[in-house]
């Protein structure tokens, strides 16, 4: 067992690979999440979530991000097909190849409809969307609100 990146200070937690597997361990050398996962991601300074990748399908051949809840070990939301980690407490999300948000807890809060977004900086977002045969330019961009309210139209 290889302990590598040593969290405890921040986290209260340390992840460990284990057969080329991501799990995690608390100070007392509990394992706290079986080493199952191909990555694992300590984001919340409650030490109560985290965001672990892993690999489905025939082969192993596709990826998938999810949230999880580290008291219970329980799956939180969809499974994504990306994750960016944010301190802003929403996440970019890719599902269906297109982005939206979601919450620390896997809630989405904006459906994955844009092209591109970016973190929520000063309580917005620059998003983008191909609209095609529309009232919309193509590759418009909007201002978006983590509640999805658009402020702001740039083309």
């Amino acid at each position: 067992m290889d302990v590598s990146n040593y969290e405890f200070e921040k986290y209260g937690y340390c992840k460990i690979i284990y057969n080329d597997k991501c799990g995690l361990i608390d100070k007392r050398f509990n394992i706290v999440v079986e080493p199952v996962y191909e990555k694992i991601i300590l984001f919340d300074e409650f030490k109560k979530y985290a965001v672990v990748k892993t690999k489905y399908g025939d082969f192993n051949e596709r990826v998938c991000w999810k949230f999880i809840n580290l008291n219970s070990n329980e799956i939180l939301g969809r499974n994504f097909q990306e994750i960016l980690i944010s301190e802003s407490g929403y996440f970019p999300i890719k599902l269906n190849n297109k982005w939206g948000f979601c919450n620390r807890y896997g809630q989405v809060i904006i459906e994955p409809k844009y092209n591109f977004v970016s973190g929520f900086n000063e309580g917005v977002s620059l998003a983008s969307i191909y609209v095609g045969k529309s009232y919309l330019p193509e590759n418009s961009c909007f201002l978006i609100s983590p509640k999805g309210v658009v402020f702001l139209f740039v083309s």
